[in-house]
């Protein structure tokens, strides 16, 4: 199950992983953004998803063991991909978040909840880790 409904999460063999995207193409010309300002659009985006999905129980099963998060993060090459991945996850009942710089304005970044990986990891597979 997934959304608003409880996952059976976290076992050992399953963990709950945090999926973080990002848009690759704002770090090449003519935006060039450096790798400090895509790290601080995947701080955001996740800080936004954690905060306002804090009373989930797949969120506090995974705040609860904070030393040993699972987080994985991965690459759209444009604004167009990454709507289609949050249009993915939508139509798959996934909650997550979309990070909109400001003031410019720009999509930048998806974070999902913490899922179980054997849910997000196969809607998420076509896409390259962030590097």
């Amino acid at each position: 199950q997934t959304g608003g409904r409880i996952m059976e999460a976290g076992r050992a063999e399953d963990p709950l992983v945090q999926h973080v995207i990002l848009r690759k193409d704002l770090t090449k010309k003519p935006l060039s953004w450096p790798a400090g300002s895509m790290i601080a659009q995947a701080c955001h985006v996740v800080s936004k998803t954690l905060w306002e999905m804090k009373d989930h129980a797949n969120v506090q099963k995974y705040m609860m063991d904070v030393d040993n998060m699972h987080k994985v993060t991965l690459s759209v090459e444009s604004e167009e991909e990454l709507l289609g991945v949050s249009k993915t996850l939508q139509d798959n009942g996934i909650e997550h978040r979309v990070w909109k710089e400001q003031p410019e304005g720009i999509l930048t970044a998806i974070a999902t909840i913490p899922y179980p990986k054997s849910v997000t990891a196969p809607l998420l597979r076509h896409l390259k880790l962030f590097r």
